[in-house]
């Protein structure tokens, strides 16, 4: 966790770590602190060992990788203080993923690595728990956790997210934000289809305003 500790302090030197925290009904999203860690890993073996089965089960019932000790994580929780929904965005100073694990998804795309950039991956939520709160239709996890990540990019001057996705997911987040895909789709598991894509929160700003004028103000709140 040192390095982590370090790695915030860092971003705040250079201002790419300004934290915010929002509230809806009894939901709180934030940005994790380092000790909050642990748990974010838990849920995340829980998500993608377990139920998505995409990784294999390990001792340690974490799952984790060396992407984590540089990157800024989110989470929303409920009354209780569970975690019930998790990403993570990886800031521009280091290799993002679409740069090495899924680099061959990006055809003749040119990654851009400038100071409004990041990467967000790992995007996760407990889907056994019946929460039927909903922003005007969208599931108020998925909601709280894109709000939590634009509000913060928002703060810190990012307009550009790159991540690596499942074709119907992207399909789902095309309704709400402009997220256009780059390069081809490819199988890295068995009937699990990944592709590259790329999304501009000036364009999505103009597209909500247009389509759903309710959820936008929603955002901007």
């Amino acid at each position: 966790m040192l390095l982590f500790s370090l790695w915030q302090k860092f971003l705040s030197r250079f201002g790419l770590w300004k934290n915010i925290e929002l509230k809806e009904n009894t939901f709180i999203a934030r940005v994790l602190k380092s000790n909050e860690l642990e748990k974010a890993y838990r849920f995340r073996y829980r998500v993608f060992c377990e139920e998505l089965r995409w990784f294999p089960p390990n001792n340690s019932k974490k799952e984790n990788d060396h992407y984590d000790k540089f990157s800024v994580h989110f989470g929303v929780f409920s009354k209780k203080e569970e975690l019930i929904g998790y990403s993570r965005i990886i800031p521009p100073e280091r290799n993002f993923m679409l740069e090495k694990e899924f680099k061959d998804l990006l055809d003749n795309h040119t990654i851009r690595k400038e100071r409004d950039t990041i990467e967000v991956s790992r995007v996760a939520i407990n889907k056994t728990s019946n929460f039927a709160d909903s922003i005007d239709g969208v599931n108020i996890i998925s909601a709280l956790l894109y709000k939590l990540m634009y509000k913060w990019s928002k703060k810190n001057r990012i307009r550009y997210w790159y991540m690596a996705i499942e074709p119907h997911y992207l399909k789902s987040l095309q309704e709400l934000f402009s997220c256009k895909q780059i390069g081809k789709i490819k199988f890295y598991q068995p009937e699990i289809p990944t592709a590259a894509a790329l999304l501009d929160l000036k364009e999505t700003e103009l597209f909500l305003h247009k389509k759903n004028k309710k959820l936008y103000n929603w955002f901007q709140k």
